[in-house]
């Protein structure tokens, strides 16, 4: 039966190829993905299907039509993704020298990239830029409210999909307390996640910019800053609180009074919790335990071990400089690192290590041109929902790219990197939308 769901939602996929654009919006936070044992027991989701049928639909039904910005950034993920297919190429890890997996494993790296340009040619129009906004706050107002439940009441999620059961279980991050996740792979990325709608959403609600009514923007805000703070991910919040200070300056919205707003609002939410819920140290006990055990980086038990990953991986990068490993978790990675979180803790230092300094070269100008055509899109921008728009974009993915993208392997995480796809269409379409001769 499932199978002939998987057809069907081909078929659809590819006859109304921008409803696939729409779908992977509104389910960016869940990646629910079905298991096919057929195919080498891997693990085929909503955005493979949709993506490959999409990338059909738009090129049978339509003409793409680029300017120069749009051009430039085809062109460089072009040859990033041709870089990441030649690295994988070159180091073939344990168990993917047969031809077929090693395809396979070329596509599962390249196709999150490739979905830029199926993203750019959906977006037909500025009210589809308002549409995915609106599915993507929707998600992530509902994943939030998830990751709220995991914590407060221990309550595993389950979701049955034709033959394969996703479950979404509780997760300790602390002996005396759990940290939330959501529907992601770690706190650290959830809330990484969350940055952006909530950044987006203070953003419009400071300017009084009301594309919904005032009081869900506000339930919005207040139900994202909880899961955000219950994520106990201190690179997120540093992203976050970095993130508003940027907006407000760049806006001028620096004023006495939304300083106290904010404070206000942080202060109530923290009285509301402690109410609420008197078993879980919301205020000052764990979340200042969490700030000030960084005082001594070497002694915290978060951060001493990311120092020695740091120089772990910053060895093993320097020992293949050009196309790098491919991989993180090879077996070397795993004898020295006990087998333990083998992860670089560092988006960057992971990129040099799997693709080399090329790619990570390449890698940084993709994220170079998508901030800067953000921010010129702000300055230049005469609509004022797409004027905050564009400003929340800039704000929140320069602090996580800065901050967050430091201390953790973020925009390698498949719902990130997804969402940095779909706001680097958004970004570069609207530009495209800008240029006089657009029409």
């Amino acid at each position: 039966m499932h199978y002939l769901i998987y057809f069907l939602g081909l078929i659809i996929f590819i006859y109304v190829p921008t409803l696939s654009v729409y779908s992977i919006s509104a389910f960016i936070p869940f990646w629910i993905e079905w298991e096919l044992t057929d195919i080498y027991n891997i693990n085929l989701g909503l955005a493979d299907f949709a993506i490959v049928a999409s990338l059909i639909g738009f090129s049978v039904k339509s003409k793409l039509k680029l300017d120069k910005d749009s051009k430039c950034i085809f062109i460089i993920i072009l040859f990033f993704t041709i870089w990441i297919a030649l690295s994988i190429i070159l180091n073939p890890f344990e168990g993917y020298y047969n031809t077929k997996m090693l395809i396979w494993r070329i596509y599962k790296s390249t196709f999150l990239y490739i979905s830029f340009m199926v993203f750019y040619y959906a977006i037909n129009s500025k009210r589809n830029i308002l549409m995915i906004y609106k599915l993507i706050l929707l998600s992530s107002t509902l994943v939030a409210l998830i990751g709220i439940l995991q914590v407060f009441l221990n309550i595993p999620i389950t979701i049955k999909i034709g033959d394969y059961w996703k479950t979404i279980p509780f997760h300790t991050g602390r002996p005396l307390i759990g940290r939330a996740f959501g529907t992601l792979t770690h706190s650290n990325e959830f809330g990484a996640f969350l940055v952006f709608p909530l950044i987006s959403c203070i953003t419009f609600l400071l300017h009084k910019c009301f594309f919904i009514k005032r009081t869900i923007l506000v339930s919005i805000i207040a139900i994202l800053s909880i899961s955000l703070l219950l994520t106990f991910s201190r690179g997120s919040w540093a992203a976050a609180i970095f993130s508003f200070i940027l907006l407000c300056l760049l806006s001028k919205a620096f004023k006495k009074s939304n300083i106290l707003y904010l404070l206000t609002i942080i202060l109530m939410l923290s009285i509301a919790g402690k109410g609420l819920f008197p078993n879980v140290d919301l205020f000052p006990g764990e979340v200042s335990k969490r700030l000030f055990s960084m005082k001594d980086p070497s002694s915290d038990v978060a951060m001493a071990p990311r120092f020695i990953r740091w120089s772990y991986y910053f060895d093993r990068a320097l020992e293949k400089p050009f196309f790098g490993h491919s991989v993180i978790s090879d077996s070397e990675a795993s004898s020295y690192l006990d087998n333990y979180a083998l992860s670089t803790h560092n988006t960057y230092l992971s990129f040099a290590m799997k693709y080399g300094i090329i790619g990570l070269f390449m890698y940084l100008i993709i994220l170079y041109r998508f901030l800067h055509i953000a921010y010129n899109m702000f300055i230049f921008s005469d609509d004022q929902f797409f004027k905050l728009l564009f400003l929340s974009i800039f704000t929140s993915f320069f602090s996580l790219f800065l901050i967050s993208a430091q201390l953790a392997s973020i925009f390698e995480d498949k719902q990130l990197l997804i969402l940095l796809m779909v706001m680097m269409s958004i970004v570069y379409k609207y530009n495209y939308f800008s240029q006089p001769d657009s029409a």
